[in-house]
């Protein structure tokens, strides 16, 4: 059973990509599909952060949560320099700070 699954869930795969790659590939994008194209990068990243920032154990914590002032404080950063690095060193340093780290 457990190859079945292995073999379905490769052959899936496969074909999603194919789908994109072997089939219309060779063709011209419509302008109105690659405007749609640009936002699934910060989608994709939106869905991975919220629930890192927003959750606590499994549920909503908005209260007295370190995470949030971390990232308002790192977003703030990132629009500012446009500098990966200065944004993840200062969400760090905030979370580390906020929580206490501190001496």
């Amino acid at each position: 059973m457990i190859w079945l699954v292995m073999i379905a869930s490769g052959l899936m795969t496969f074909a999603s990509r194919f789908s994109m790659i072997g089939l219309i590939g060779n063709r011209p994008i419509p302008q109105r599909l690659r405007r749609l194209l640009t936002y699934t990068g910060p989608a994709v990243m939106a869905s991975i952060i919220t629930p890192e920032v927003m959750l606590s154990g499994g549920e909503l914590a908005i209260m007295d949560n370190p995470r949030i002032l971390a990232f308002i404080g790192a977003a703030v950063i990132a629009v500012w320099t446009r500098n990966v690095l200065a944004t993840i060193a200062t969400g760090m340093v905030l979370l580390w700070v906020l929580k206490g780290g501190v001496i």
